[in-house]
């Protein structure tokens, strides 16, 4: 999924019929093991890295506390992902970046 400053305020569905891996990544995300993911960004030049965590922490919205959401044997039907802010800027030589988004998992417990 490529997106840009125009995507702001924008909402895409991520399901299986827009994205081959879809089952797979449900999959891993509702077996019950607290599994890493990565979140990548690539840029046009083709830059770009990822940013990992565990489950647990980046379902948490990156907080630690007493909850800790699972999706341990749900049925996962869609994801809605919300791109709230988009802030990008080039240095030339560098970039500098930030994305604000939400991550909603539609489905039955």
């Amino acid at each position: 999924m490529y997106i840009d400053h125009s995507d702001e305020g924008e909402t895409f569905t991520i399901d299986g019929s827009n994205n081959p891996d879809y089952d797979e990544a449900i999959a891993l995300l509702t077996n019950g093991t607290d599994e890493e993911i990565i979140f990548w960004s690539r840029f046009p030049n083709g830059s770009g890295g990822g940013l990992g965590s565990f489950e647990s922490f980046f379902l948490n919205g990156g907080f630690t506390g007493e909850y800790d959401p699972n999706l341990a044997g749900a049925e996962v039907t869609r994801i809605e992902l919300y791109i709230d802010e988009i802030w990008i800027d080039n240095q030339g030589t560098y970039t500098q970046y930030e994305l604000t988004y939400r991550t909603v998992f539609m489905g039955l417990p």
